[in-house]
Formats: C-alpha cells, sequence, structure tokens
C-alpha cells in the first residue's frame, strides 16, 4: 500500500507525537510521581509539627499540673523526705529522735547503714540503738512501722532487764534494750541524685 505524501506526513506526524508522547511520559510520569510524594510527605510533616507546637505550648502547664499533682500526691508521703540519702538518712534519724523523746525513752545510737550493692536504688536505712520501758518500746515500733513514711524494722534485738523503782518498796520496772535496722525508700526522681553523690 503506497501512501500519497500528505498521509505519509500525517503518518509521520503521528509516529513523531507517538515518540514524543512515550518519551515525554519516561521522563514525566517519575518526575510527577516523586512530586507527589514529597507534596504528601511534606503535608506530613507539617501536620506532625502542627502537633508538636501544640505540645510544646502545652507543655508549661502540663508540667505546673504534674508539680502540683506530685505535691497534693498521698503516694509520696511513703517515701522518706530528702533529696539525697544522707539527707533522708538523717529526716529518718530526727524521726526516730521525736519518737523516743514523745514516748520517753532513751536514745544511745543512731547511724547511718553503709551503702550495699545489693540494695535497690533509693534505699536508704539507718541503725538505731534505744532504751524503754515496755509501752514505750510497743509505742514506738508501731509508729515506725504503721506511720507515714513507710519504714521497716529489721533485724531486732531486745534485752530485758529489771530496773529498781522509784521508791523503796516499788515493784521494779522492766528496761528494755533495743538494736534494729530501720529502712526506707526515698522517691525515684531523688535517687538519681542519691547514687550520683
Amino acid at each position: 500500500m503506497t501512501l500519497n505524501p500528505s498521509q505519509s506526513r500525517a503518518l509521520a506526524l503521528a509516529l513523531l507525537a507517538g515518540v514524543v508522547a512515550v518519551l515525554l511520559s519516561a521522563i514525566a510520569w517519575p518526575v510527577y510521581a516523586t512530586l507527589q510524594r514529597q507534596s504528601t510527605a511534606l503535608a506530613q510533616e507539617e501536620r506532625q509539627l502542627a502537633v508538636y507546637t501544640r505540645l510544646a505550648a502545652a507543655r508549661p502547664g502540663l508540667e505546673a499540673e504534674l508539680a502540683s499533682l506530685r505535691r497534693r500526691s498521698p503516694a509520696l508521703d511513703y517515701f522518706v523526705q530528702g533529696e539525697t540519702v544522707p539527707l533522708a538518712s538523717a529526716n529518718m534519724q530526727k524521726l526516730v529522735q521525736t519518737l523516743i523523746d514523745r514516748n520517753g525513752a532513751e536514745a544511745v545510737s543512731s547511724l547511718a547503714l553503709p551503702p550495699r550493692e545489693e540494695q535497690e536504688p533509693g534505699f536508704v536505712g539507718i541503725k538505731v540503738h534505744l532504751r524503754a520501758d515496755m509501752k514505750g518500746a510497743i509505742a514506738i515500733l508501731h509508729a515506725l512501722e504503721s506511720g507515714n513514711p513507710r519504714l521497716f524494722v529489721q533485724n531486732l534485738m531486745i534485752s530485758a532487764r529489771p530496773v529498781r523503782g522509784a521508791k523503796p518498796g516499788d515493784p521494779p520496772d522492766i528496761q528494755l534494750d533495743m538494736q534494729f535496722d530501720l529502712e526506707g525508700y526515698i522517691h525515684d526522681d531523688s535517687t538519681a541524685k542519691a547514687t550520683a553523690i
């Protein structure tokens, strides 16, 4: 089949248009797809930026609310007060001395327990030696084990000895000599500071 000149020009133009269309689609489609992916990624990053901006703006208020909740939280009453282990140990010694004074007992000694490797972070302990009558000893032990902060009496050793009465003829009283370890914990926020010292 022979084509006249106008038909052959039309065919050549159609072939040229087809080749150009194939070349353009081979080049333009990947460029278009890349631009589309970048546009989608940019829109997603803009949404994330808006979320992070809102969170950053809300942070001071949330931190203030968290600090307020921590101050009001009754769970914090269970921990020994003090930012470091030595401060918490001193606070435990003050608490024991207050109980000793309140119950008419006598403090012999109160020393911080040395740290041991197997202790959990935040552990604080003291070794207590005191003398008290039966009533005072019961009151002190009850206050330590049932009050706040939560404290644990460990390694309790008690020995008793009779004490002469105040007047001749009075029956002798029993005085208890007590030695024990008193253990507790400081709050987690303080643990990092305590271990840094």
